[in-house]
């Protein structure tokens, strides 16, 4: 098993087994902070070597064997986002799913879903999912991806997409997005750990809100086990235990001493709590 690891102009993959450097690729332009793969290969965006493009290449997770699958055109990639896509498997075709921001200042951006067969030659359709504006808005997040559809959050929007009718099904906007959080599942729901101190819970087939929790503001990732939700909040460095049947938050937690401070980079399951005060 394998970690690989996108830091700057750098992409390391970490042999799981022993701790051991079994590749690493340096480019001459920043990757994208995100990176994605399968069983076999990891995908990362770049750079272009000029500021209108974005390169997409492959790498093979067990030589590191490079391959370029194309380049993204944009009016300015210095102010814009090329996300490194998903690979996913739709009716048994493997495709990947990314997003682009293209903005240019003072001017307009333009905010799309990009997908495409997993090939090569990566030849992708662009799908306009947030409306034209000259704020940089888009889709900056990577999408929760099951079965045949996405789901994104684009600014103070959850939205769903369909990508055998390709088309948004639904469109849900909150008084604000996310910053620090993710969208996350539980079975019928989606999860919104939104920055405007609220946890929303959405129905997966129409968006509809169907229960939301006070929480604190700038909250870490979400953790579900069988009967709660989990998360840290930012803003008061409290870990909230959300009983997902009676829909309110049924325990807070924080660390003792004085100066001891809960972070929210966190891991928690079924069976197993890590926790981090900045020193352990």
């Amino acid at each position: 098993s394998s970690l690989v690891l996108p830091l700057g102009k750098d992409l390391i993959c970490v042999n799981l087994d022993d701790g051991s450097t079994r590749w690493r690729y340096s480019d001459d332009q920043v990757g994208d902070v995100h990176v994605f793969g399968d069983e076999t290969h990891v995908y990362r965006s770049y750079r272009g070597q000029q500021d209108t493009s974005f390169r997409l290449l492959q790498f093979d997770l067990a030589s590191g064997d490079v391959d370029t699958m194309g380049n993204h055109s944009v009016r300015k990639a210095s102010t814009s986002i090329f996300r490194s896509p998903v690979p996913v498997k739709i009716e048994g075709v493997d495709i990947l799913i990314g997003a682009g921001i293209d903005h240019l200042p003072k001017e307009s951006t333009e905010s799309y879903l990009l997908e495409g067969p997993l090939k090569i030659s990566w030849n992708a359709e662009n799908y306009p999912i947030y409306e034209t504006n000259k704020k940089g808005l888009g889709a900056a997040l990577p999408p929760l991806i099951f079965g045949h559809r996405s789901y994104w959050m684009v600014h103070d929007q959850v939205l769903c997409f369909d990508h055998i009718t390709k088309q948004v099904c639904w469109r849900t906007s909150l008084p604000k997005g996310v910053l620090t959080s993710r969208i996350s599942h539980w079975k019928n729901h989606l999860f919104i750990a939104a920055e405007n101190e609220v946890l929303y819970a959405l129905d997966l087939v129409n968006g509809s809100v169907q229960w939301q929790v006070p929480i604190a503001g700038t909250p870490g990732r979400l953790f579900h086990t069988q009967q709660d939700t989990w998360l840290i909040g930012g803003a008061d460095r409290t870990l909230y235990r959300v009983d997902r049947q009676e829909q309110t938050v049924s325990q807070r937690y924080k660390l003792k001493g004085s100066n001891k401070i809960l972070q929210r980079a966190s891991l928690i399951t079924g069976d197993l709590v890590l926790l981090s005060d900045g020193e352990y």
